[in-house]
């Protein structure tokens, strides 16, 4: 059902989920998570822009890199347990008015023939225009030349994941190191380490604690996952709160926490001398 008292909720929620915007889209939850227990979840999007907008939704297929970057799999591809064939959408496009929302419901199709494992595919929004190939509007400019005008197409992906039977992860973090970028900025690089059959999701947080103090946050970052195409993601959390930090003594940790019970999966420390 639409409307735009959606605006305040999610902006209510957004103290307690994730929340995704590209373009005028706005998206909450950014993850979705099926198990026996919850079969059917809803999906809020609200078109913040000041026009109409037409979006299509459609699974896509992805793999994870160890960079945290995703390549879209062909149709096809085996090898991967995807939940696109037991979910239900709908609808599959929402036409929304400017300052309007809607929620969209995803539902599981449970088979008997399902074997234990996470099953993963990511839901795509698409904002319809009218787009030639490849986001080109052609015009002819005068009689002897073609004006090509690039037009960006947006569009937001998110994991829909299926978990059947029962399936653990742990995670660890190693290779840790404070560097700065090339302006400066102070940053952590952490290599997340994951073991088991499903994947990690969580909050990476990193304080700061002079000698003799107490320790104060200076990086965080929401929605963290290392997906089971892979068994290590290289992963680097800029610092800018630390910019103007002497971070000469004292030591810095990183911790990553489950969000859904606030439990840390791992904790490292480096030591400053």
């Amino acid at each position: 059902m639409k409307t735009k008292l959606i605006l305040v909720v999610i902006i209510l929620q957004m103290q307690i989920i994730s929340v995704w915007s590209q373009g005028n889209l706005l998206i909450a939850p950014t993850r979705v998570l099926i198990t026996k227990v919850n079969q059917t979840e809803q999906i809020s999007l609200l078109n913040t822009g000041n026009d109409s907008a037409i979006y299509s939704i459609n699974f896509v297929n992805k793999k994870m890199n160890e960079d945290g970057g995703f390549i879209t799999l062909a149709e096809g591809d085996t090898g991967a347990l995807f939940s696109s064939d037991y979910v239900r959408v709908f609808p599959r496009k929402v036409a929304l008015g400017p300052k309007e929302g809607q929620t969209i419901k995803v539902q599981f199709k449970k088979r008997t023939d399902m074997p234990d494992g996470e099953y993963r595919s990511h839901l795509y929004f698409r904002d319809e225009k009218n787009y030639l190939p490849r986001g080109q509007s052609v015009t002819l400019s005068d009689s002897n030349s073609i004006g090509v005008k690039i037009i960006p197409v947006f569009g937001i992906a998110i994991p829909i994941i299926i978990r059947i039977g029962k399936l653990s992860a742990t995670l660890s973090i190693s290779d840790i190191s404070l560097e700065k970028d090339e302006s400066g900025v102070p940053q952590v690089k952490m290599t997340l380490n994951r073991t088991g059959n499903c994947s990690i999701y969580g909050t990476i947080t990193v304080n700061y604690t002079e000698a003799g103090g107490k320790p104060v946050e200076i990086g965080i970052v929401n929605g963290v996952g290392v997906y089971t195409d892979i068994l290590k993601r290289y992963f680097t959390l800029q610092l800018p709160k630390a910019k103007d930090l002497k971070l000469e003594k004292g030591s810095i940790t990183v911790i990553f926490k489950d969000p859904e019970n606030n439990s840390i999966l791992d904790e490292q420390v480096i030591e400053l001398k």
